[in-house]
């Protein structure tokens, strides 16, 4: 009777694991540096404004020029999402929570204008597949935009 007792209670938790996996939480933490991680919307290819990105909206002016260095991180994520062909990188998502933080404007700081805007996908289409390819060129021209910005 025990061990019958103790199969069902396994089976119960097992059922309970599957359907928590399986339903519910699609939002996972990215480490982009060891002083910035982000939870991530799997679903939504977002990232999710918690307590998390608060702290880091309160902190933004003193990683603001280290976010810009992390756009050249190419380190390939196992996520894909609506606003790139291809899978996001660390660098794809250290330019989405500047562009959270600082909204940036495209054609002046990024140097290239995107005019095609998903209304179901915030980004412009293209703009992170343009990262991907220029990412030297692009973090260059964050850099000048932002410090000459701040001066």
């Amino acid at each position: 009777m025990k061990k019958l007792i103790v199969l069902l209670i396994l089976a119960f938790a097992g059922q309970t694991v599957f359907a928590n996996s399986a339903g519910g939480n699609d939002t996972i933490a990215i480490e982009i540096s060891k002083d910035i991680t982000v939870n991530w919307t799997i679903k939504g290819s977002k990232i999710v404004q918690d307590d998390v990105f608060l702290k880091h909206k309160a902190n933004k002016k003193a990683i603001k020029l280290q976010l810009i260095d992390l756009l050249s991180d190419a380190t390939v994520l196992d996520l894909e999402a609506c606003f790139k062909k291809g899978k996001v990188t660390k660098g794809d998502v250290a330019f989405y929570l500047f562009d959270e933080l600082f909204n940036v404007p495209y054609p002046t700081a990024v140097g290239k204008a995107f005019p095609d805007i998903l209304l179901s996908c915030k980004p412009p289409v293209g703009l992170y597949d343009y990262i991907d390819a220029n990412r030297t060129v692009v973090s260059a021209n964050m850099h000048t935009f932002y410090t000459k910005a701040t001066k």
